[in-house]
This record gives C-alpha cells, structure tokens and sequence, in this order.
C-alpha cells in the first residue's frame, strides 16, 4: 500500500503509516520525516512536530544515532515556534540532549535549552549554559554554534547588567 500511495504522490503522514505496519521502519521513518517537514511548509507545527517524534522513536529503534539525533532536532525546531509551557519544552530538549551522539551535537542540542532558559527569564542559568555551549562548540570546530552561544551569553549577561563582559562577548563573535 505505502509503494502504491508513493507512486501517486500520497500524503507523507499517511505513507508513513503504511510503511511502519508492514515493518519497514527506516521507510516510515524517511516518511515521518517527509511529513513533518510538509507540515512545517503549510504552518501545521503541532503536526509537524508529532510526525518529527515518530520519525525520532522509528529511527532510536534502527539504532541511527545521527538520524535520530537530526529528528530530534527537527521536534525541537518545531516546538520552539509553539507556545509550549517550561516543562514541555524542558522535556523536549531533554530529549535532544540525551540523543546527541557526540559533543559537536550536544553543542548544537545546548541552543535550544539556551531559548527556553531566556523566556523564563533564567539569564544566570542561561550564562552557565551558554558558556558550557561555547565550549563545547569551540573544542568541535563549530564556529556558527559558537558565534550563537556567544551571541546568548552575551543577552543574558546584558540582563544581568554586566555590560562590559556582553560587549567584550560580542565584539569576539565579529572574529568568529
């Protein structure tokens, strides 16, 4: 059913599903993929995010920690563009967090919970965060990574009125 739905050009959710009850994971989860990113396209967040966490659980179980990883991301993406309360996002970025297979993704995973910890208005936490961040992202060779946790330091030091240390952050983000 799901190669006759793609052959025709079928919604991506509901190949997806045909996909992941004949077994074929790695197909639904490509599907799942598909369908969060046609979600995204036409504003569906919610959807977009739900078909982006089954990608996520279809891709753990393959044991593909990259796409997982990515999938993940994806959710957290999404989730940042809803008015989701603390703990749902927390959750989310728990996620993330916990499905980073190196440093280089825990960097890139870090961003997200720098977000949540800048709506709650948490900027000491933030700073901490942000600087962990930065260190990550500057032993993994991710300049763009590190040019954002340091924009982020920076706003949270400039919350907490350490001007002179959120300047001094961001004129570095110039050489980066």
């Amino acid at each position: 059913a799901a190669q006759w739905l793609t052959t025709r050009s079928g919604e991506p959710a509901r190949i997806a599903g045909h996909r992941e009850r004949a077994g074929d994971r790695r197909g639904a989860a490509d599907a799942y993929m598909e369908a969060g990113r046609a979600a995204d396209v036409r504003l569906r967040f919610r959807e977009s995010m739900e078909s982006f966490e089954r990608a996520a659980a279809q891709y753990e179980q393959l044991e593909d920690k990259e796409a997982h990883f990515r999938a993940r991301e994806s959710v957290a993406s999404e989730a940042a563009l809803l008015d989701l309360d603390a703990r749902e996002y927390d959750a989310i970025v728990g996620r993330l967090l916990a499905a980073a297979p190196d440093d280089a993704a825990r960097a890139e995973a870090m961003i997200y919970g720098l977000r949540a910890l800048e709506i709650r208005g948490d900027y000491e936490a933030m700073v901490r965060d942000a600087a962990h961040a930065v260190a990550l992202a500057r032993r993994t060779g991710q300049s763009k990574i590190e040019a954002y946790a340091v924009v982020a330091l920076g706003g949270a030091r400039f919350s907490l009125q350490q001007v002179d240390q959120a300047l001094q952050g961001w004129e570095r983000v110039s050489v980066l």
